[in-house]
């Protein structure tokens, strides 16, 4: 009886309780997109590529503006991919039966939230699941990952990716999830990083009853900082950028045309990127993506936007690098197309952003803002007039990529705290 007490006691006490299960899973969903009607010109190679983004950015003019030439609606079926995460029993209890939609930003798949570097210790779903009880759907959004691709300028637009996540909530909030059985969630909190985070916020705007919390991870009111942002991206090509990843399948013309001392170098550059591709997440990235799906230069315009040393290792950062995802030229020309407000959403909403943001603060969260509101975050407010509870945090020592700093665990205790707070 002592001995088998003892044991109980060790095994509470080093958390030998059933983990998390994970599964994934693919979502077919039909959209229905009022996208925008852009005229801009063929993206045909390297040249192209960075006329567009001079013209994007072009002092005293707007360019998604001046190349719509009207709308069109988008109706096709694609299909999102997806991992979602239950808690043992007695942990999903502790949490209320409430789901986490997680929703990646820019740059990112959805293994951002399960990141496996240094053996998944950045994982936000680890702290979310198995220390607060709470279940999470994690997506790929529409045009990256291993979700489908389509038309990067004319279908992968910020409208497109509401409407796929609008359907996949549908789904998560009816239990129909395919090949996954789940309970009914009791409630959904919808929580994103970045362009993840603009979306979650368009949901809540367009379809306030789907969601019934917002955290927005990499968030604030203030863009003044992006052109400058997307200046140092240095935006190429992904196909040209990383090849072995996003060209064409065979790269044996390019190798061909190469003088033999070169070759060498290349195919172990190849087998680099294909092995990083697969070894360090599992997938295996679609192929030759058209001119329209675009990337940043390098490790440095990476570190410029999204990580702020000497607060993440070294090794994540070249990981990052090593496993970035592409954007498209329909999601710059669309970024800026948000609406006003978030009239009648009526949940809490959390904004937690890293104190060094590049991208929504200038690299400073902290300053006062320019209607004397004590940081940047607190200005977000305004967005939800009728919201239970706003609360802003400025997450110390964090870039804009929150998840992949050492201070990643005191972010992700601040948000989790949150929703327990608010009754989920």
């Amino acid at each position: 009886m002592f001995k088998l007490s003892v044991i109980v006691v060790v095994a509470a006490i080093l958390g030998f309780a059933e983990a998390k299960t994970c599964t994934d899973i693919t979502i077919p969903v039909s959209i229905n997109a009022r996208n925008g009607d852009f005229k801009i010109p063929p993206l045909s190679d390297g040249i192209a590529v960075t006329k567009f983004v001079q013209d994007f950015l072009r002092s005293g003019q707007n360019y998604s503006a001046s190349t719509l030439s009207g709308f069109t609606t988008v109706t096709c079926q694609y299909n999102i991919a997806a991992t979602v995460c239950v808690p043992d029993k007695s942990a999903y209890n502790n949490g209320s039966g409430s789901w986490q939609f997680l929703t990646h930003g820019i740059g990112y798949d959805r293994a951002y939230w399960d990141l496996p570097f240094n053996n998944h210790n950045y994982s936000y779903v680890d702290v979310a699941v198995d220390q607060y009880g709470y279940s999470t759907l994690a997506i790929d959004r529409l045009g990256v990952g291993e979700s489908s691709k389509a038309d990067p300028t004319s279908v992968i637009q910020a409208p497109a990716e509401l409407s796929a996540m609008v359907e996949v909530t549908k789904q998560l909030r009816a239990g129909t999830l395919p090949g996954v059985k789940i309970p009914t969630p009791n409630k959904i909190v919808h929580v994103g990083h970045s362009f993840g985070s603009i979306l979650s916020y368009e949901l809540a705007s367009a379809h306030p009853a789907l969601t019934d919390g917002l955290i927005l991870q990499g968030f604030s009111t203030d863009g003044s900082s992006l052109p400058q942002t997307i200046a140092g991206f240095n935006i190429q090509s992904a196909s040209t950028n990383q090849p072995y990843r996003f060209g064409a399948p065979s790269a044996s013309a390019f190798l061909g045309s190469l003088s033999s001392q070169y070759q060498k170098a290349f195919q172990n550059l190849g087998s680099f990127y294909t092995s990083g591709s697969n070894h360090d997440t599992g997938k295996i990235y679609a192929q030759n993506l058209p001119a329209g799906y675009l990337t940043w230069a390098n490790l440095g315009a990476n570190q410029f936007a999204f990580l702020a040393p000497p607060y993440y290792d070294p090794a994540m950062g070249e990981y990052a690098e090593r496993t970035k995802e592409p954007f498209t030229t329909g999601e710059l020309l669309t970024l800026g197309a948000q609406p006003p407000s978030a009239p009648d959403f009526t949940g809490p909403v959390l904004v937690l952003t890293g104190n060094e943001d590049e991208i929504f603060c200038g690299g400073d969260c902290s300053r006062t803002a320019s209607d004397g509101a004590p940081n940047l975050l607190v200005q977000a407010r305004a967005l939800f007039p009728r919201c239970s509870a706003f609360e802003a945090y400025v997450q110390p020592r964090c870039g804009h990529a929150v998840n992949v700093h050492f201070n990643a665990s005191g972010a992700y205790g601040v948000m989790n705290g949150f929703l327990r707070r608010r009754g989920f």
